[in-house]
């Protein structure tokens, strides 16, 4: 039998802490189709985004790896998230652009699609 050629590399990372080493190991070792980033945000009073920065960080790291957004989708946010700094840092899809929450495996589902359409 041969390999099937739509069988794609997705994993699902949640960014728990601010460090990258993780993220690193996963791109010399695993070369991903598709990168879940995602875990908890919120938009805090003040207008200050508690973990949308970290986010922002490791969708960067992980553009160092793979700069097209066709070889690597990125989907990256949690609820609440800053959609358009998640954007601007690279993401392919961002998670809660009106800031609502989300379900946890809304990133998942997002995926699929990617998956279907391409």
């Amino acid at each position: 039998m041969s390999k099937n050629k739509y069988i794609y590399n997705i994993h699902y990372i949640i960014i728990i802490c601010k460090r990258f080493f993780l993220l690193y190991i996963y791109f010399t070792n695993l070369n991903p189709d598709i990168l879940i980033l995602t875990g908890h945000d919120a938009f805090l009073k003040g207008g200050v985004y508690k973990n949308s920065i970290n986010f922002c960080n490791a969708v960067k790291e992980a553009r160092k790896y793979e700069k097209s957004s066709d070889k690597l989708i990125i989907i990256a946010g949690a609820c609440q998230s800053d959609y358009e700094s998640l954007i601007k840092s690279g993401a392919t899809f961002a998670s809660s652009p009106k800031r609502i929450n989300i379900h946890a495996l809304d990133p998942a589902i997002i995926a699929t699609r990617f998956l279907v359409l391409s």
